[in-house]
């Protein structure tokens, strides 16, 4: 039988020696002084991310994991969403993967005023999201580069949420929310130093670009180091920068863990 092993605080006490945190500081305010992100003309918000992931090869070509992620907002203290995924990967080439996934999300949406001056409260907004990718690896001595192309369709369903009169403080009809649905092109350019073999650092750059209006909707930029326990356990920690053209930017603290059956 397959022996497990989860991450215990040892683990990560010697997960954390390897960590240079003054490097990857300086790497992040450089980013933010130069701005990288455009972030001067957005507010911020902090983060986490953080998830779970448990992998199967199903043949020498093909595997399947499924897993979930909670996220959080507004200084750590509020929910951002929660999902579940499930994915098929297939080796094309050695060199080429094609992957197919499916993620429920529930997003929480933040209070808003109406045009008519109406209150409406928080509230849940589920959404299916439906993704084809292909991703070209490249090795060069200790550095490993892809490139993965995404194609992502999402479709956030209709709902019907609480609704109050400001004037008056009183509840009224419900506000219906339509249904809504996007079509992104994401496009990821990921480089792996391979310093260690089980200790790599890695950084990343992605482009989403919406396909129905022909525009870049955000940008994320990911550095942060993947530790292997063992043969069946790795854990990635992160720091996450991403700029929501419309929205605010996010500054982010993430946590993945994998296991591989």
């Amino acid at each position: 039988m397959m022996k497990i092993v989860f991450l215990s605080i040892a683990e990560f006490i010697q997960i954390m020696k390897y960590f240079n945190f003054r490097k990857i500081l300086y790497l992040v305010l450089l980013f933010n002084i130069i701005g990288f992100q455009n972030i001067n003309a957005q507010d911020n918000d902090y983060g986490s991310w953080t998830s779970l992931n448990f992998k199967k090869d199903l043949s020498k070509t093909l595997s399947a994991s499924v897993g979930g992620e909670f996220r959080t907002r507004d200084k750590f203290n509020s929910i951002n969403s929660y999902n579940v995924k499930a994915k098929l990967s297939y080796d094309v080439l050695p060199f080429l993967k094609a992957y197919f996934d499916y993620k429920y999300t529930n997003k929480k949406k933040l209070s808003e005023i109406t045009k008519k001056n109406n209150y409406i409260p928080s509230y849940w907004s589920p959404r299916h999201s439906f993704r084809l990718s292909l991703k070209g690896e490249y090795e060069w001595n200790d550095f490993e580069f892809s490139l993965r192309e995404r194609y992502q369709y999402t479709y956030q369903t209709s709902c019907s949420v609480e609704k109050y009169d400001r004037e008056i403080g009183e509840r009224i009809d419900n506000e219906y929310v339509d249904a809504d649905s996007d079509n992104i092109l994401r496009s990821r350019l990921h480089l792996k130093w391979n310093i260690k073999k089980n200790y790599k650092p890695f950084v990343s750059y992605e482009l989403f670009n919406n396909l129905d209006d022909w525009g870049f909707k955000k940008t994320r930029f990911k550095l942060g180091v993947e530790y292997k326990l063992n043969k069946h356990n790795s854990i990635d920690v992160y720091y996450c920068h991403q700029n929501d053209r419309v929205d605010m930017n996010e500054h982010i603290l993430g946590i993945n863990y994998d296991i591989k059956f």
